[in-house]
């Protein structure tokens, strides 16, 4: 988990590190706390969006028609923002089994019945 403090900025070039390359949209998602009246602006390639931090949360960022090469953190207020658990990706793939937060989609019963005929 990074620390930021007010002013602060992390970064990171992931320029070769992109599956895909170039999806039509860059997805970001991220844990964020923070202390005190501070805000979070996540610049991906030239776009950027600004989140307020306080309780904790998973933040989920949609960077439209963009291919994101570096991404960026700053904050901006009082106290500290604490990141962790970065990711970026430009393709969500949608198989109806599970959601990303782990609940069960429409096909999750369908393929236990099916895995069960075939045992």
């Amino acid at each position: 988990m990074a620390a930021v403090p007010v002013s602060g900025k992390i970064s990171q070039s992931i320029q070769k590190r992109t599956a895909g390359g170039k999806g039509k949209n860059a997805y970001v998602r991220f844990f964020l706390e923070g202390d005190g009246n501070c805000r979070v602006t996540v610049r991906g390639g030239e776009k950027s969006q600004t989140v307020s931090a306080g309780d904790p949360q998973t933040v989920k960022l949609t960077f439209s028609d963009t291919a994101i090469s570096e991404l960026s953190f700053t904050v901006q207020g009082t106290g500290k923002a604490y990141i962790d658990d970065v990711k970026v990706y430009t393709w969500i793939t949608e198989g109806n089994m599970y959601h990303m937060d782990g609940r069960e989609s429409s096909c999750a019963q369908a393929i236990r019945d099916m895995n069960h005929k075939v045992q």
